[in-house]
């Protein structure tokens, strides 16, 4: 079936990509099931920690995810960092909005103007250190207030204030963010360590393992490949 009609789990679904594929996907932690992830070269503070519905993410040394506040054109206005460009998130209370869609025009009086906190107040940049190295796909620019920020594959990255505990993922997500939908920040993390034939997807209920045109099992994908080119898939044939 389609993903958008899908719902399930990947923790089941990583099990079964395993005996098909002889690719470990999962791996045992005790006896828990986890996620598998890409290895990479990481800066120093950054490391990986498992989330229950967002999977694998990075978080800094205390435990606080990172995240991305990635661009987003809106039908009345745009918000959001641009990518490989100086973050737009200061330490600057905004006063009115951005602009979502009508009858929400850009420039209307934002609530609580006189007790609002800044972006930097509720997403506070995560810094480097002045002689901070680039590694892997973490580098840094320089904020205007004259700060190293890390940038990982382009984009500057934050914590959160909504996170309290280690490994909480409540300010953002990964679900993809699409037509009228508001900007939202997204968890960033490895990529998932599955065969070049399936892909990862976030939905609302937790981590789905689809084939790579986002079917969530074999037998639904070859049938629709066949209707619609007249013979099976060659790479989903069983081996």
């Amino acid at each position: 079936m389609r993903l958008s009609r899908a719902s399930g789990l990947i923790g089941t679904a990583a099990l079964i990509a395993v005996g098909m594929s002889g690719s470990a996907i999962a791996q045992k932690a005790g006896k828990a099931v986890v996620e598998d992830y890409i290895r990479e070269p990481m800066p120093a503070g950054v490391q990986v920690m498992m989330n229950e519905f967002e999977g694998p993410v990075f978080a800094d040394a205390s435990g606080k995810t990172l995240y991305e506040w990635p661009y987003k054109a809106l039908r009345n206005g745009a918000t959001g960092d641009q990518k490989n460009k100086p973050s737009l998130c200061e330490d600057k209370p905004t006063t009115v909005n951005a602009g979502l869609m009508s009858p929400y025009p850009p420039g209307l009086e934002l609530p609580n103007v006189a007790t609002r906190p800044s972006c930097v107040q509720m997403w506070p940049p995560f810094l480097a250190a002045a002689d901070a190295k680039d590694i892997g796909k973490w580098t840094t620019m320089e904020r205007k207030d004259g700060r190293k920020q890390w940038y990982y594959d382009g984009w500057p990255i934050y914590t959160a204030t909504l996170d309290h505990q280690p490994g909480d993922v409540i300010g953002g997500t990964k679900r993809k963010n699409k037509g009228d939908a508001p900007v939202w920040r997204v968890p960033i993390g490895p990529k998932p360590n599955v065969p070049s034939q399936f892909k990862v997807f976030q939905v609302v209920s937790g981590r789905l393992l689809a084939t790579n045109v986002g079917y969530t099992n074999v037998f639904a994908f070859s049938t629709a490949f066949k209707r619609w080119s007249g013979k099976p898939p060659r790479e989903f044939r069983p081996t």
